[in-house]
């Protein structure tokens, strides 16, 4: 009823807004209109529900949905303490944990970075020009042109925008609704592009001219995942047979409003041939590792990958061009049913993170998360979190 009632007071401030505000109030209006077609493609025949789960994702109340990356039925791990807040932690703030980026959120140039980013979306097809052209934004935003793989584009594309961005804001989509919010799509979409909207801002906070990445992120990779994750058919392949999570670490706020722990993760258990207890386990956020998830029961599987983060990231000051430094790293995993109960990540020789998730160790421990970390000059960070802050952690630390 809350949802409901703040829906309609949005309805009649619309209708009254002063003529000064008719932009606003058009945009607002276009975007009611937009993102629900996100939802409209799910054309899958309709599904039993989960036990305990509410009816329909989508746009139409008749149809009737499982959840698939939303589950309410598990009270442990990574699955339990996943929320909103946690999404824009680790993923639209995912850009401050890159060296020399301070991670104050009062430092961030808001301003800048939303005019910038504004700047490429009012005009993408100057911002496309700057970068070269439509040849070049193609050969680069879409497919592999060459093999300087610390400039490629395309892979945090698919990897980080279609697929990731679609399971988010499908899992965004799927808690709503279990929330009980009308039009939990509507709300998902708004909810995601807001979160990407500070992604790009703080990725953009240097004031250049709005870049060309921008414009293929939020104007065809983000569209494009929230898109195909709304049919039931592609979220439960991969949110079954690939088994796709979010193992994000438990994102952290300090009393000064500096952020930590945060990075979002999408891991995938890719099955193997003739082996049934052993999978191929991919993690995938700002870097890449690959290894092997081991089942130890029906129940409990454990984890090795290794791979790469990035460390730095640059933006050419005239084309808007973008490359990382990479750093080597590797973890160990400890997972039950697909939610992540605890985590040991090396990042290069710059950092260790363990993470605990609530539901994890015994009695009133239990009840929290706990990650503590240490860098290369033996400076700590520790936080805990819980299940009833939608994903947000408390920290201390610098």
């Amino acid at each position: 009823m809350r949802w409901r009632s703040a829906a309609e007071r949005i309805g009649r401030h619309l209708s009254a807004v002063a003529p000064s505000d008719r932009s606003a109030a058009f945009a607002l209006r276009v975007a009611c209109i937009f993102v629900p077609w996100f939802s409209l493609g799910s054309s899958a025949l309709p599904a039993q529900p989960a036990p305990g789960v509410r009816d329909s994702v989508g746009p139409a109340d008749v149809l009737q949905r499982e959840y698939f990356f939303h589950r309410p039925d598990i009270d442990y791990g990574s699955a339990a303490a996943w929320g909103p807040l946690g999404l824009l932690g680790n993923r639209g703030l995912s850009t401050m944990q890159f060296e020399g980026v301070d991670r104050e959120l009062s430092s961030i140039p808001w301003g800048v970075g939303f005019e910038s980013t504004m700047d490429a979306l009012l005009h993408p097809l100057a911002a496309i020009e700057r970068f070269g052209g439509w040849g070049r934004f193609l050969r680069t935003e879409f497919v592999p042109s060459d093999w300087e793989v610390w400039t490629w584009a395309w892979a945090p594309n698919y990897s980080g925008h279609l697929l990731a961005g679609g399971i988010s804001h499908r899992q965004l989509t799927e808690w709503f609704d279990h929330q009980g919010a009308p039009y939990p799509w509507l709300v998902a979409g708004v909810s995601y592009y807001a979160t990407m909207l500070v992604n790009e801002s703080i990725e953009n906070r240097r004031g250049l001219p709005g870049p060309s990445g921008a414009v293929a992120d939020l104007y065809f990779f983000d569209p494009a995942g929230m898109l195909l994750f709304s049919f039931d058919g592609v979220a439960r392949f991969f949110a079954q047979t690939l088994q796709a999570a979010d193992w994000s670490p438990q994102v952290s706020v300090t009393p000064t409003l500096t952020v930590l722990n945060h990075s979002q993760v999408i891991a995938y258990k890719v099955p193997l041939p003739l082996v049934d207890r052993v999978r191929l386990l991919f993690l995938i956020g700002q870097g890449s590792s690959t290894g092997v998830a081991v089942m130890v029961d029906d129940d409990y599987s454990i984890g090795g990958a290794v791979g790469f983060s990035a460390r730095e990231r640059f933006i050419d000051p005239v084309t808007g061009a973008e490359s990382i430094t990479p750093q080597k790293g590797g973890g160990l995993f400890l997972d039950r049913n697909g939610s992540l109960l605890a985590s040991l990540v090396i990042t290069g020789a710059e950092r260790v993170e363990a993470n605990v998730f609530p539901g994890t160790l015994p009695g009133w421990f239990g009840q929290l998360g706990w990650w503590a970390g240490l860098d290369s000059t033996g400076s700590p960070t520790l936080g805990v979190s819980t299940r009833r802050t939608y994903g947000l952690g408390f920290g201390l630390g610098r």
